[in-house]
């Protein structure tokens, strides 16, 4: 069994995103295998549920990253623009990537517009944690959407950087698409 590992998390110089209270990323072991791990995080420093603010509405920009399986159980890395609108009032966030493109082998992509995720999103007030239903455009099985959560976290002293995860899966139970995100308004 091999024992490659390999990591996809941003390189944010290189994005010229200024994150600077949080990371993401997916990791991957047994690559190539037929057999393996796939894991995905976001951590940093978290606000403060009395700081995240009771107001306002931003939009949060950056990215997302993940590992798709097709209905045949072919593995791919998949990288999207990510965008989130945060109603700090009404304690809901639109959450959607766009611009997917897929790799098998990190270094030909191509646009994949089925992988787009959209998702509505929510948390009470004085506490930290959102979450929500999602789903792709395409994808699954006879290209169907996948369906799932996204869980995230605002990150700073007072909310400026947005991060989380999300698991979506197709009927077949080969299927599915697993990712990280983060983002800063």
């Amino acid at each position: 069994m091999s024992t490659t590992a390999y990591i996809l998390s941003p390189n944010r110089a290189a994005l010229g995103v200024p994150w600077n209270y949080q990371s993401f990323g997916v990791w991957v072991t047994g690559g190539g295998t037929g057999a393996g791990t796939v894991g995905v995080m976001s951590a940093g420093a978290e606000t403060l549920g009395a700081s995240i603010p009771n107001a306002g509405t931003f939009i949060f920009l950056g990215v997302a990253g993940g590992k798709y399986a097709d209905a045949l159980g072919n593995p791919f890395n998949v990288f999207s623009d990510m965008a989130a609108t945060v109603d700090f009032g009404l304690r809901t966030i639109s959450f959607a990537t766009m611009g997917s493109v897929v790799s098998a082998d990190l270094i030909t992509s191509v646009l994949n517009s089925n992988l787009n995720i959209t998702g509505s999103l929510s948390y009470t007030a004085g506490t930290n944690q959102f979450t929500g239903a999602a789903t792709t455009v395409g994808g699954g099985l006879a290209n169907a959407p996948m369906s799932g959560t996204v869980t995230g976290r605002f990150y700073g002293p007072t909310a400026t950087e947005i991060g989380g995860t999300f698991a979506l899966s197709g009927a077949n139970p080969t299927n599915g698409y697993l990712g990280a995100f983060g983002g800063t308004r």
